[in-house]
């Protein structure tokens, strides 16, 4: 690595289709395999400076969850495996900063069962949001 390790807040590059793939299960776990190859193939790097060291965890939570999200539906096991090890790697973050992922993971672990509980939620969770940016307000 050259030059100074920095966050850039975008998305830069993205991912193509292998021509190969049978069908989307399989594209999906080539993606989820490649995102977390790219990530290991960035923290075995010995040039990597100290900064990037420091957010090896989170790095790696955000890969794993990405990797959740190139899974199929109907890979279940595989998709809750990848988000499981990204709560395990940043459980906080998922409080603070990347409380909307959990949109994308709460169908993976309760199916079926979570439409009807995100249709109720959703009117509490914007309640919720409205006092606190009211608390935020009235405090600055």
């Amino acid at each position: 690595l050259l030059g100074p390790f920095v966050r850039v807040p975008e998305t830069l590059a993205t991912f193509r289709y292998h021509l190969g793939a049978r069908s989307a299960s399989d594209r999906g776990r080539q993606m989820a395999g490649e995102s977390v190859r790219a990530t290991d193939n960035l923290f075995t790097n010995p040039n990597l400076p100290a900064e990037g060291r420091e957010i090896e965890r989170e790095a790696y939570s955000s890969t794993y969850y990405v990797a959740g999200i190139h899974c199929a539906d109907d890979d279940l096991a595989a998709k809750r495996r990848y988000f499981s090890r990204a709560l395990r790697l940043a459980p906080r973050k998922y409080v603070t900063e990347y409380r909307d992922r959990w949109r994308i993971i709460l169908p993976a672990f309760i199916g079926r069962f979570y439409e009807p509980f995100r249709v109720t939620v959703r009117p509490f969770v914007r309640g919720a949001r409205a006092v606190s940016e009211s608390l935020r307000a009235s405090r600055a």
